[in-house]
């Protein structure tokens, strides 16, 4: 039976998409949707691509399409977003090159991956490989993935030194790290995630969770855009079918959430990061830079739940 609460929730997050109220709530899912709107705008025709949230510092990166990265930092009064101007050139880095990545780390350093090259503070600089990449919190190493697997690199200064290859069963299509572990998204060669996996620094593993290949099997995802590694937080974003998995930091399938259904345009989501426990925010190309969606109350949950009004 369709629950009429969940449909209320798709109805409130399509109305607050659409400019007519801040939030969107639902007791009986308690799964929560607010949009974070920004006092700017990037520079005319430039896009957003990716994000880099320093949720400690309240501070957000955007990357766009134009090789240009903006900050900003969070209001104190709610979720929206205030362009620091007092950063770089009125709170725009342009870059020479062509960055595809970024990230930061536990200090909010900003890390810039650019083919081989990941540019850290001030002269930092460190040849690794190709494929993405994110840093330890610690900003003492980094990790890549690339068809032959995901791979921890060891830095020091302007070296990057390999742990000794890549570890996986196949392509690592998406990775991040905290202090002393990272996670993985792997395939065996194609686009579709067949298992996450948690590492350590020296290589060893510490869980696998398998995807499901049936859609009416959870957890199921058809991509995985980008994965998060939070402190009791695991999030894989699926861009392709629009979906935001999210696991327990054990690797245990909680919930899955369907954007569409709650009036999340995912042809306009570009990215995702971890904001707090039981918080994603959602890097968009829309006007409001990101959205927020809790489902804190069903981190305590002993199974799994599809969020589909």
């Amino acid at each position: 039976m369709r629950n009429p609460y969940l449909a209320l929730l798709g109805a409130l997050i399509f109305a607050l998409l659409s400019g007519c109220g801040p939030t969107g709530t639902s007791p009986s899912s308690g799964v929560e949707g607010t949009v974070c709107d920004a006092n700017a705008e990037l520079p005319l025709g430039h896009s957003a691509t990716r994000m880099a949230l320093d949720a400690s510092h309240g501070r957000l990166y955007i990357l766009d399409d134009y090789s240009s990265i903006s900050r900003w930092n969070r209001s104190p009064f709610s979720c929206d977003w205030e362009l620091d101007r007092n950063w770089e050139s009125s709170g725009i880095l342009t870059l020479d090159g062509f960055p595809e990545e970024i990230d930061v780390d536990a200090y909010g350093n900003l890390y810039v991956k650019d083919g081989i090259l990941v540019l850290g503070p001030g002269t930092d600089t460190c040849t690794a490989t190709t494929g993405t990449f994110a840093v330890f919190t610690g900003g003492d190493g980094l990790v890549t993935g690339s068809i032959l697997g995901s791979e921890y690199w060891s830095k020091n200064g302007n070296n990057c030194a390999s742990s000794g290859g890549a570890v996986g069963f196949g392509k690592a299509l998406s990775v991040d790290a905290d202090d002393v572990q990272w996670l993985a998204a792997e395939s065996v060669g194609g686009t579709i995630p067949e298992r996450l996996a948690l590492y350590n620094k020296d290589g060893s593993t510490d869980w696998i969770t398998p995807i499901s290949a049936n859609p009416l099997i959870e957890p199921y995802l058809c991509s995985a855009d980008r994965v998060r590694l939070g402190d009791f937080d695991v999030v894989v974003l699926d861009k392709t079918c629009g979906r935001v998995a999210t696991f327990g930091r054990d690797g245990s399938w909680k919930a899955t959430i369907l954007l569409d259904s709650l009036g999340i345009r995912r042809s306009r989501v570009r990215d995702v990061a971890i904001a707090s426990t039981g918080v994603v925010e959602l890097l968009t190309d829309d006007s409001s830079p990101t959205i927020q969606i809790s489902w804190r109350a069903l981190l305590g949950a002993s199974s799994g739940a599809v969020i589909s009004p």
